[in-house]
């Protein structure tokens, strides 16, 4: 029996030395656990620090149009409505339009909100040979043709609210398309001919619609879908014609959008310009937005008097030819090209501001929504810049317009 019971109290003891045994490997391994995840944490610590996204880049609580009329809230609850009123929004501006991307993020947040926003007129960058994401449907120009853009200081030059002609004088023009989508029509805005045809490799029907003694449009009507087509424009009188602008499939009496950049342009350029108060009493917009005033901030000979009158009285006379069109002024973004801020930045900023108020213009603070002074940097280093830190980066510019498409509908 006594060996019978320290052969039990071996067992025992070896059943604890068991347990002890288990409870160890289970600490060493509890242990080894925390060193791992605390290896993991400085891990993703070290990775979260060097790619920060944390930071705020942009300030939401700003993000509003200011000085908004009644007459452009009415318009403005008409496009929430989703209504088939048939405003047409106008944006004119330097190379941040021209580029496309801004644009293309204003659309994408109508898109989000379920409204449907059609292209309406817009410019052939290809021809241009332009910087440009957008609007390269037109492939090729073939003949003698000349392509100006209203920053040139030239006697002759008559461009209006587009900023852009393409001009031929030859009796035969051929223009080349290739499109993404199918397209059942096409519409050119150019200077007044009697005599200009139109002829296509496609069947065709051409309306012309006068809308000015100075400015027409020709419709060309595919009587089949198309993507890829020639037109031969005919000039048998070999007069000088100006084409402006173009779009395609457009709807009658729909909400539309409309989009010129000119790289380099100023606000000068376009208070200046010769067709612009006649174009635009023929089209008469119900809104136009301004993205202009980086190159006049930039231009060191910018007399800030002459800055100031001039503005103003531009304003006054765009209300006075078509008072039914609204305006909306945004200022200057942060920029900091070749390593110099621009000279007149506070100035044209502080102008455009008061401006705005006082001809009771709608305003957007682009400038405070990016963060000011300095906030360049910011923005570079989370890739939204360009390399020149003048221009944005294709990320920075799709989120810019959707900022603005979400002040347009708040």
């Amino acid at each position: 029996m006594g060996n019978s019971i320290f052969r039990l109290f071996d067992k025992f003891e070896l059943t604890n030395l068991r347990i002890l045994f288990t409870f160890t490997e289970i600490l060493v391994i509890v242990e080894s656990v925390k060193i791992y995840l605390l290896f993991f944490l400085v891990l993703c610590s070290f990775i979260f620090k060097k790619n920060d996204k944390s930071e705020v880049v942009y300030f939401e609580e700003f993000n509003a149009l200011e000085n908004v009329s009644p007459e452009l809230l009415e318009y403005l609850e008409e496009v929430k409505a989703k209504k088939d009123s048939g405003i047409d929004i106008f944006q004119i501006g330097d190379s941040h339009v021209q580029i496309g991307e801004f644009s293309k993020g204003f659309l994408n947040y109508f898109k989000q909100k379920d409204i449907f926003i059609q292209k309406s007129w817009y410019l052939p960058n290809l021809v241009f040979e332009d910087l440009s994401f957008a609007n390269k449907s037109l492939k090729k120009v073939k003949g003698i043709f000349e392509n100006e853009k209203i920053t040139k200081k030239l006697k002759n030059l008559n461009i209006g609210l587009t900023g852009r002609t393409f001009r031929f004088a030859n009796g035969k023009t051929i223009l080349k398309f290739k499109y993404k989508e199918k397209i059942s029509s096409l519409e050119f805005l150019h200077s007044f001919s009697e005599k200009l045809t139109f002829e296509s490799n496609k069947k065709i029907n051409s309306i012309i619609n006068l809308i000015s003694l100075k400015e027409q449009i020709n419709s060309i009507r595919f009587k089949k879908l198309n993507s890829r087509f020639k037109l031969t424009i005919k000039n048998p009188y070999k007069e000088l014609i100006e084409f402006y602008a173009m779009r395609h499939n457009f709807i009658e009496n729909k909400l539309s959008y409309s989009n010129f950049g000119v790289g380099g342009a100023k606000f000068q350029d376009f208070i200046f310009a010769p067709k612009f108060f006649e174009q635009l009493d023929a089209l008469k917009p119900e809104i136009i937005i301004f993205t202009l005033g980086t190159n006049d901030s930039y231009y060191t000979e910018l007399s800030k008097q002459q800055f100031s009158k001039q503005l103003a009285e531009f304003i006054e006379k765009i209300k006075d030819i078509s008072p039914k069109t609204e305006l909306i002024l945004m200022n200057v973004p942060d920029t900091y090209f070749k390593g110099a801020k621009p000279s007149h930045l506070a100035f044209v900023n502080s102008e455009i501001e008061r401006i705005a108020e006082d001809k009771k213009c709608a305003f957007w603070n682009w400038n405070k929504i990016m963060g000011g002074n300095e906030s360049v940097h910011k923005w570079k280093k989370r890739n939204l810049m360009d390399e020149d830190l003048l221009h944005f980066s294709s990320d920075g510019y799709l989120l810019l317009g959707e900022l603005f498409g979400k002040a347009f509908l708040k």
